[in-house]
C-alpha cells in the first residue's frame, strides 16, 4: 500500500516496539509492525490526508501526532487505528513539523512548526 504513496514525509519508530513504524505521506499515515515489510493505510477519523509531520510520545507510543497541510493537528490514542483533531493553540493550520520533549515525565506539549504561505 505504501508504494502507491511515494511520497513519504516523514517516518517514525515506536521506542518500545521497533518493528512498529509509521509514515506520513499525500494518502495519510501508513503503519508497518514488521519493521516495514508490510504497510496499512490507518486514517480513520482524518479529514486532510496530506500529511507532513509525525511526532510519537516516547512515554506512550500509543499516542501519535500528526500534522497535516491545512487542517492541523491530529491526535492518535491507540497507536494509529483512529484519529482526533486538536487545534486549540494553534496560529496556522499548515503543520509542517512536530516535535514532543522527551525530559518532561509525561509528555503533553507538542511543539509545531508551520508552512508559510
Amino acid at each position: 500500500a505504501l508504494a502507491i504513496n511515494p511520497s513519504v514525509h516523514a517516518l517514525a519508530i515506536n521506542p518500545q516496539n521497533p518493528s512498529t513504524i509509521y509514515a506520513v505521506t499525500n494518502g495519510g499515515v501508513f503503519r508497518s509492525i514488521n519493521g516495514g515489510d508490510d504497510w496499512t493505510q490507518i486514517n480513520e477519523g482524518l479529514t486532510a490526508l496530506h500529511v507532513y509531520a509525525l511526532a510519537i510520545n516516547p512515554q506512550n507510543p500509543d499516542t501519535i501526532y500528526a500534522g497535516t497541510d491545512g487542517d492541523g493537528v491530529y491526535r492518535s490514542t491507540n497507536g494509529g487505528d483512529d484519529w482526533t483533531q486538536i487545534n486549540s493553540g494553534l496560529t496556522d493550520l499548515y503543520v509542517c513539523a512536530l516535535a514532543i520533549n522527551p525530559k518532561f515525565p509525561n509528555p503533553s506539549i507538542i511543539y509545531a512548526g508551520f508552512i508559510v504561505v
